[in-house]
């Protein structure tokens, strides 16, 4: 919400949009940029600009310019030059969910434009965002490329979530919806995959997650089966497991092919079940879910090793 905060600051802004056109917004941006840059880790000293603990950059968390794409691709490039002037030594990437625009082949895939046309799902609302994933990170000082995937978000919490108790997002019916949900993840993955490719940039799912029930108990219908092994930690987390492992999978298959996909992170690890804590983010990866962290663990090693073999064919080479 800090663009809002610019818009008040400025004497010239008013729309939301304007955040990417206004002089004044723009400035303050770059200056908060630069401030934060020149900042000094506490702990060490050194100047986040040089700090190698740092992985790279996101010019902003999902931006998004409502029917003015051209706005959002002229500040891309304008920010994306200004915090590489300032810091040359990590990469810098946009934070896109990666929405493809009506120039590409691919914009059947955005949500809201698949065969289920009712509820959140019926409104081409991602076309409007103003994103062209291809596009945007053609940009010079874009070094690598991000995808979000929310298919609860994106595409309605029929199959799982009590959070969200409204017909107007139940896109389909059936105990089986999140099986539509889970082959989205995969079509989704997989084509950013290979556009990434075609811009020779790495690509990083940047953020995904999968609802999980409000309690403890097994929702009658979804989940077919007994927990496995036995175990009842595991219960729960069954379908949320399926989604982690089918974004790793694209992402371990792209590593070992020497692919474009170079890494994933989920949403969101919570310690405390107080009130605002764990139990308010329905994305929450407890530290007692014991199958998922068997999953993510899983996955880590799989990059690695992956990563290793192909780094010494490139020695054998």
């Amino acid at each position: 919400m800090f663009c809002l905060q610019y818009l008040e600051w400025s004497p010239t802004a008013g729309a939301r949009t304007d955040f990417y056109t206004d002089w004044h917004c723009r400035r303050h941006y770059r200056d908060h940029v630069a401030r934060f840059l020149r900042r000094r880790n506490t702990f060490t000293g050194v100047l986040y600009r040089d700090d190698p603990a740092i992985f790279g950059w996101n010019l902003m968390n999902e931006p998004r310019c409502t029917s003015c794409g051209w706005a959002l691709s002229a500040w891309i490039e304008e920010m994306a030059m200004f915090v590489k002037s300032l810091d040359p030594h990590h990469m810098v990437t946009i934070g896109e969910e990666g929405f493809y625009s009506s120039s590409c082949a691919r914009v059947h895939l955005n949500p809201g434009s698949g065969d289920r046309r009712t509820g959140i799902a019926s409104s081409p609302w991602a076309l409007q965002e103003g994103q062209d994933f291809i596009a945007n990170h053609a940009v010079r000082d874009i070094d690598f490329a991000t995808t979000h995937v929310w298919p609860d978000n994106w595409l309605g919490f029929a199959d799982y979530s009590p959070w969200m108790a409204n017909e107007a997002f139940d896109y389909t019916s059936g105990p089986d919806v999140w099986r539509e949900k889970l082959e989205y993840v995969t079509r989704w993955i997989d084509a950013h995959v290979a556009d990434a490719e075609s811009l020779g940039k790495p690509l990083v799912v940047e953020e995904f997650g999968k609802a999980v029930p409000v309690s403890s108990r097994r929702l009658d219908g979804l989940l077919p089966g007994e927990s496995v092994a036995g175990d009842p930690r595991n219960g729960d987390f069954w379908v949320r497991d399926e989604f982690f492992r089918a974004v790793h999978d694209a992402v371990e298959t792209s590593v070992s092919a020497g692919g474009a996909a170079r890494g994933s992170a989920f949403w969101v690890v919570h310690q405390s079940d107080e009130a605002g804590g764990s139990d308010a983010d329905p994305y929450r990866v407890g530290f007692d879910d014991w199958s998922t962290w068997q999953e993510v663990r899983a996955h880590a090693t799989n990059v690695r090793d992956a990563e290793w073999r192909t780094f010494e064919g490139v020695c054998a080479a």
